[in-house]
């Protein structure tokens, strides 16, 4: 028999808070454990609270976005195994990166490489919506089938211009 969820999701909660409590302690300067109450006197706590803290409490936030949008694709495409990569966002979020490397404007505009991913991987959903639009019917079984090539079709010419950028 399963465990109800809330005891499961508060198992796996708490796993998470003990191993981020724990890599606070893990690198390469050890710091003890008194150094957490010292807070100004030991040199030490503030390895903790200026670097490992605000590392870990990232981690955890990234790892919760990139949860949820993986689901989130899951959901869409109605396929448990799903990623960024079934659907081409991924190669034309990473074509649009490397044409800014490329063009020299990541270089002026440091920010700019990460907006044109960001701003690539949107641009590859409207286009997989708008080439798969035809099948209007999205609970037709050939739509998800249709969303896929209309990706494959997308990604394909994307994946290999960043090759041959690359090389």
């Amino acid at each position: 028999k399963r465990p109800p969820a809330w005891l499961l999701m508060s198992g796996l909660g708490l796993l998470v808070l003990l191993l981020a409590v724990a890599s606070l302690s893990a690198g390469r300067i050890n710091v003890p454990w008194s150094a957490w109450t010292t807070l100004g006197e030991d040199p030490r706590s503030s390895i903790i609270f200026s670097l490992r803290l605000p590392r870990a409490l990232l981690g955890i936030l990234v790892g919760a976005a990139l949860g949820t949008a993986g689901a989130a694709l899951q959901g869409y495409v109605r396929n448990p195994l799903a990623d960024p990569g079934t659907m081409g966002v991924s190669q034309i979020a990473a074509f649009a990166a490397v044409m800014t490397i490329y063009l020299g404007t990541a270089a002026a505009v440091p920010w700019l490489l990460m907006a044109a991913a960001i701003l690539g991987g949107r641009i590859a959903l409207l286009l997989i919506n708008r080439v798969t639009r035809f099948g209007r019917l999205l609970r037709d079984p050939g739509d998800r089938i249709s969303r896929r090539a209309g990706g494959y079709t997308i990604c394909v010419p994307c994946a290999s211009s960043t090759e041959a950028a690359t090389a």
